[in-house]
């Protein structure tokens, strides 16, 4: 005998991104040593999960989102959302400025380079040991810490929040009594319903 299943799933990539974000960053926080990759999977998920929900949010706004989408930078889809739901933002102040220091380590990491690197630093003689074979470190590597994995995950949350919160707030404006919109909130999780039937 045959069961046939059926599955519908709302796939949110944003709010998979962000989740894996902070796994990752709560790994690093039991493990201590050695956590190098996962602040870097963190920051890395981080700006995946932004991008995303700027695709999400896009979508719910623009009907044609996707025919032009691909052609704009994060920031030119952060500025016409912003634009679109009459959200002032500074782009010289947080938590802008942070999450432009996470898309310049995420451009560094999807597009690498390599470089010849040179450092000149005064120690003493009981920290030569370990400062003479640390490697020299580019920009990206640098950016990889617990510090910046804790306030990239902290002013993404902030700046998806921000425009969900004013593209709420356009949208009951406009369609009174229509709570709905919470649907589009960046942490709505991913959902699955399903069935079976026999034959």
């Amino acid at each position: 005998m045959s069961i046939k299943v059926k599955k519908k799933r709302d796939y949110r990539p944003h709010s998979e991104a962000i989740h894996g974000a902070q796994v990752l960053l709560r790994l690093s926080e039991e493990q201590k040593r050695g956590c190098f990759y996962q602040w870097m999977g963190s920051l890395l998920l981080c700006a995946f999960a932004y991008e995303g929900y700027l695709n999400f949010l896009g979508r719910k706004l623009f009907p044609s989102w996707e025919d032009f989408e691909r052609q704009l930078s994060w920031q030119s889809k952060t500025k016409l959302i912003a634009d679109h739901i009459a959200l002032k933002l500074d782009e010289g102040a947080e938590p802008f400025q942070t999450v432009k220091q996470l898309f310049k380590f995420r451009d560094q990491i999807a597009h690498p380079k390599p470089k010849e690197m040179e450092e000149e630093f005064k120690t003493t003689n009981e920290k030569l040991e370990s400062v003479f074979y640390e490697n020299t470190k580019s920009d990206e590597e640098k950016f990889c810490s617990e510090e910046n994995a804790k306030l990239c995950n902290e002013r993404i949350e902030q700046m998806m929040g921000l425009l969900f919160e004013q593209a709420r707030a356009k949208y009951e404006s406009v369609n009174k009594h229509d709570d709905s919109f919470i649907l589009n909130a960046p942490f709505v999780k991913s959902g699955q319903s399903g069935s079976a039937h026999y034959g």
